[in-house]
């Protein structure tokens, strides 16, 4: 749990005043309380890996989807249904062509 947070740089050496209290009993189950002095960047933590892929992959999705988009509004195409539409309405007008016919029963 990110209680505080240093707002200055600190330099090597320096002395920091902590002060812990006991306000949640964890030797009834034997854990322990520890405290944790970490860097962070403006990408998160303090490997940027993580915070450049992110981004890396958000973009991309971004382009990827401007793109699709592009070619729907340039050359849009007939819809699955209404192909499929279109196919149940020859096989209604013409009559069924293979097999049991499935209006029989």
């Amino acid at each position: 749990m990110l209680y505080g947070r240093i707002e200055q740089d600190l330099q090597a050496n320096d002395l920091i005043h902590v002060t812990l209290e006991n306000n949640y009993n964890t030797y009834n189950f034997g854990g322990k309380k520890m405290l944790v002095l970490s860097t962070a960047s403006w990408l998160g933590g303090k490997n940027d890996f993580l915070g450049i892929n992110y981004l890396t992959v958000g973009g991309m999705c971004f382009f990827l989807a401007m793109f699709f988009a592009l070619i729907y509004l340039l050359k849009p195409r007939e819809g699955i249904f209404a192909g499929v539409l279109e196919i149940l309405r020859i096989c209604h007008g013409t009559g069924f062509q293979g097999g049991a016919d499935p209006s029989s029963g």
